[in-house]
Order: C-alpha cells, then structure tokens, then sequence
C-alpha cells in the first residue's frame, strides 16, 4: 500500500477543509508503522499509515487511509477511510465513506453510507439511517437499513434478521434473501447487460 500516496490525499482533503478546521482545530496523526488514537480529540483527526487505530471519541471527521484501517471511536460528524482492510464499529452522526479491499461496516449511520470494495460486510450491529449506496464483488447485509438501498454487486445476500425499511435496488444478479430476512419496500433487480445498455 503506498502510504505516500494517501498521506497527500489527506493533507488535499485538510487544504480543501482548512477554513472548517481553523474554526475548530484539527489533529494530524504521525505517519508511522502504526497511526493509533486512544484519547478524546476535538476538531478533525488525519491519520495515513500502514495501519491506522482511531479507539476513541473524535468531536469532528475523521479521514483514515492505510492498509488496515479500524475505527471503533464515534465521530460527531462523517467518517472517511480507505484501505485494504477497513472496520468501521464507532458510530458517525453524519455520513460514512469507505473503500477497500474488505469492509466490515458494525455501527450506527445516522445519514448516509456509501462503500465500495471487494467484499462488504454490514453486520447485524449496523443501523444506516439515510441511504446506502454498496457496491462491491460480495455483499452481505446483516443490520438494519432505514431508507432505500442500492447495490451493485456479483453477489448480494439479506441474511436472516437483516431490516430493510426502503425500496432495494440491485444492479447484478438477483439477491439471495434469506428467510427471516425483512425487506419492506420495491425490489428492482437489473441485470448487467440492461445496465450497460442504458450507459
């Protein structure tokens, strides 16, 4: 994983960020083998190492970018993080983003969630409050999703005790839902060939 790379993604995301962190103040975690964060921070936190560790409360974003990325504190705003590995298990009042390699995505979303990598996890834990928008070669849904949902994916699958409130669009293969799985609105599958179609 070229942490370089990421770095100057994040030092682009804090110049273009720059008049809400002169406000309120920003934290730059040290570019080393291990990027950790186990204190309460105010105002935004950047971290992009080889591995990343946010364990506590941030009153601000968060922005992460390494090869394993775990992020168990709560953000009082969005969630940003990218990597080969990403868990996301503290809550985001906001937005949640992410894209790598393996997601496993364990909180509560008050808006939206947008994910996109080779195998995405929402567990039975999650709660997404707004829309989620996953796309991804294997996708499971576990938790439970308030609004519309739209996926693209080879593989999707509604597990048992998976929630979905909203409408469910599929761009792919039709979805394996589970019995005991609960999907209250519209299912629209649309194959790949239509899709490409309508490009």
């Amino acid at each position: 994983m070229n942490t370089k790379y990421f770095t100057r993604l994040i030092i682009i995301f804090g110049v273009l960020l720059l008049p809400t962190t002169a406000i309120y103040g920003a934290t730059f975690l040290p570019a080393s083998e291990v990027a950790s964060l186990r204190t309460e921070t105010e105002g935004d936190v950047y971290a992009a190492s080889n591995s990343v560790v946010i364990a506590a409360p941030v009153n601000g974003d968060i922005f992460a970018a390494g090869d394993g990325v775990d992020i168990s504190g709560a953000s009082t705003s969005s969630i940003f993080a990218a990597g080969r590995t990403v868990h996301i298990s503290g809550d985001a009042k906001d937005d949640v983003r992410t894209a790598g390699s393996i997601i496993s995505i364990s909180s509560s979303i008050d808006h939206d969630l947008f994910a996109a990598g080779s195998k995405i996890l929402i567990t039975k834990d999650s709660h997404v409050h707004g829309e989620s928008y996953l796309a991804g070669e294997h996708v499971t849904i576990s938790g439970t999703l308030h609004k519309n949902v739209v996926v693209a994916a080879s593989k999707l699958t509604i597990t048992n005790g998976a929630v979905l409130m909203g409408d469910l669009t599929v761009y792919g293969s039709a979805p394996i839902i589970e019995e005991g799985a609960k999907v209250s609105g519209n299912v629209k599958t649309i194959a790949s060939q239509a899709h490409q179609k309508e490009v």
